[in-house]
């Protein structure tokens, strides 16, 4: 079922994102889900570097959870971010 950010324009998504950071609590959210995601995508290239230079089946183990674990920070993050997006935008009208 899609919400009311997902049945925005792309004009309105991007006033919705804005008015969205003018709030304090917006602001302070946008930025703690950014810096998620930047380590969702820092742990996928360290996995990579492990899958490289690995010598045993251990560093294959801990590269996949490595890489798990940076799949489940983009994820979260990005699904936070429409969950609250949709929430202001419910409020907001």
């Amino acid at each position: 079922m899609k919400n009311k950010y997902q049945r925005m324009t792309k004009d309105e998504k991007k006033k919705l994102i804005n008015d969205y950071k003018k709030t304090e609590k917006g602001n302070y959210l946008l930025k703690k889900l950014r810096n998620l995601i930047v380590i969702g995508v820092l742990s996928y290239f360290y996995a990579i570097y492990l899958i490289i230079t690995s010598e045993n089946i251990w560093n294959y183990i801990s590269a996949g959870m490595l890489l798990l674990a940076g799949c489940i920070f983009i994820v979260a993050s990005i699904k936070l971010r429409i969950k609250n997006l949709n929430k202001f935008a419910i409020k907001k009208k």
